[in-house]
């Protein structure tokens, strides 16, 4: 049976109005509040948020966009740049901008293309500053014979179990699995199919794998 996802998406455009809230409210927040680390990082969860889930949906160039900014947010977040008035004007158009993708996903005009780019390079050069030698941009404290803290590798597990209604809502787990591949290197999944039920109880429309 087809499922109608037309209810999904409007909970979508919902949600990302409340994401580009947070967004909006958090950078005017961090013009006068560069240092707040967890500004910063609830910044950077409303943007991931709307980039997964326009992904769920083939939003492409809301994903995309939203793409550009979070890796500038990301390079803020991990301390490998600092926060200026030039980078916060950046982000601030860039909300703005990804407003309007969102809005002709949703059936409205389409902003002008020659914006976008231009947005897309200025965040890409932003976001490049901290690769470069000399940039400035190495984390407070950091000294140049030994590695900083923030350079250290990490290891995270993690053990997910998605509700089982979450196939009615047309939702795809698989998209937010390959999400972390792009946070990480994934060194190894497994599959929990422990509440798999024999195939003559197994309801297709319930998910039960974890």
């Amino acid at each position: 049976m087809s499922a109608d996802l037309s209810q999904f998406q409007e909970s979508f455009f919902e949600e990302s109005a409340e994401h580009l809230s947070t967004i909006e409210d958090g950078l005017l927040q961090l013009e006068q509040h560069p240092q707040d680390l967890d500004l910063l990082a609830r910044i950077f969860r409303a943007a991931h948020s709307i980039k997964g889930n326009s992904g769920m949906f083939g939003f492409t160039a809301v994903g995309q966009f939203t793409h550009k900014m979070e890796t500038l947010l990301d390079q803020l977040r991990n301390g490998h740049l600092s926060v200026t008035p030039a980078i916060a004007d950046i982000l601030l158009r860039s909300t703005d901008c990804l407003k309007l993708l969102i809005d002709a996903a949703h059936g409205g005009a389409a902003p002008d293309q020659d914006t976008i780019a231009k947005l897309e390079q200025e965040l890409a050069a932003a976001a490049g500053d901290a690769s470069k030698p000399g940039s400035g941009a190495s984390p407070a404290g950091a000294s140049g014979g030994a590695p900083s803290a923030a350079s250290s590798p990490q290891g995270f597990r993690i053990a997910w179990t998605p509700p089982n209604w979450m196939f009615q809502r047309g939702l795809d787990p698989l998209r937010l699995i390959n999400e972390l591949a792009e946070l990480g290197t994934i060194a190894s999944r497994s599959l929990n199919v422990s509440h798999l039920p024999t195939f003559a109880s197994l309801d297709p429309e319930l998910c039960y794998l974890s």
